[in-house]
């Protein structure tokens, strides 16, 4: 990253595992800092083909993240406001996606 470079111009390494599958089965994904947990979900959704037909969630650092439903279903922390880079994620964190 260039010196002086903003957070958002970051780009992150993530790698997508899904558990208890044999063979293992897991997608490398290089994400910008600015990216929101929403989009995050959007990414992992066209990564592994999915159709995003269910519900979802992230627990990162103890909290949900999530994007609030009609239905009923509330997240303290809106997807769409939280930026990747901005989470401070360690290396080698792991980050439950549902």
């Amino acid at each position: 990253m260039e010196s002086g470079a903003s957070s958002g111009r970051a780009v992150l390494q993530l790698r997508a595992v899904l558990r208890s599958i044999s063979p293992l089965i897991w997608r490398r994904l290089l994400v910008r800092g600015d990216t929101s947990v929403a989009r995050l979900h959007q990414i992992l959704q066209i990564a592994f083909g999915w159709q995003d037909k269910h519900l979802h969630r992230f627990e990162i650092s103890g909290l949900e993240y999530g994007v609030n439903q009609d239905s009923g279903v509330f997240f303290e922390t809106d997807a769409h406001e939280a930026l990747i880079g901005q989470l401070k994620l360690r290396l080698f964190e792991r980050v439950t996606y549902e």
